[in-house]
């Protein structure tokens, strides 16, 4: 539980049991004594931990300018890269949070209605909006991609696809342009399960389909 997760995700499957607990120890009757009042603070203290000013993964964040520093297992500090610009700490009158070149990007596309290709959406894409269409090139929101190759080489939670030809204007038209046939009918059934009414007939066959390898 506490070392699965990777990166900067490490412990994250104890956040649903921590918000748990904190609400049954909210409901509890504390009685007022010095002991009672020293498990509080500490308790706090443990916890204020994960908000310092240099994280505890790392030594001081503004050593890694030039991308995120890996250790001997090959899972890279990601912390360290994003903490100087979404750090709750780094926050100031002068420079509020978040910040950093990926909030600058998507605050200049924020309206448009244009088709992107972008790796990195997280700040990109909250801060550009729902009107452009991002297609993402790792494929964590892209059904398409998701289902593609990726490059080599790659390292976890950064799985670059090549987009096949003719996706982007697919995307970009709503009719099917892609010049591979089998990557073109996987679309179609994608766009179907992905976008179709919920209880459309096609739907549920275009599931059954991608689920049991059936053509009917």
């Amino acid at each position: 539980m506490i070392r699965v997760g990777g990166d900067f995700m490490s412990g994250r499957f104890l956040a649903a049991p921590f918000f748990c607990a904190v609400a049954g120890c909210a409901r509890l009757r504390w009685a007022p004594s010095p002991t009672n009042a020293g498990c509080a603070v500490g308790a706090i203290a443990l916890i204020g931990l994960t908000a310092t000013t240099h994280p505890p993964m790392t030594s001081g964040a503004e050593t890694f300018a030039d991308g995120p520093k890996f250790g001997v297992s090959g899972v890279a500090d990601e912390r360290s890269w994003d903490y100087p610009n979404a750090g709750l700490l780094r926050w100031t009158r002068e420079r509020p949070l978040p910040a950093g070149e990926w909030v600058q990007y998507g605050r200049a596309l924020h309206g448009q209605p244009r088709v992107v290709v972008r790796a990195n959406i997280g700040l990109f894409g909250y801060f550009a909006g729902p009107t452009p269409h991002i297609i993402d090139a790792y494929g964590l929101s892209d059904p398409l991609l998701a289902r593609l190759p990726a490059r080599q080489p790659w390292r976890i939670g950064h799985f670059e696809r090549d987009l096949p030809d003719g996706y982007e204007q697919t995307v970009q038209t709503g009719m099917n342009h892609i010049a591979d046939p089998q990557v073109a009918a996987l679309y179609d059934d994608l766009k179907l399960i992905t976008q179709a009414r919920l209880w459309n007939r096609a739907r549920w066959r275009a599931i059954w389909r991608r689920n049991l390898g059936s053509r009917s």
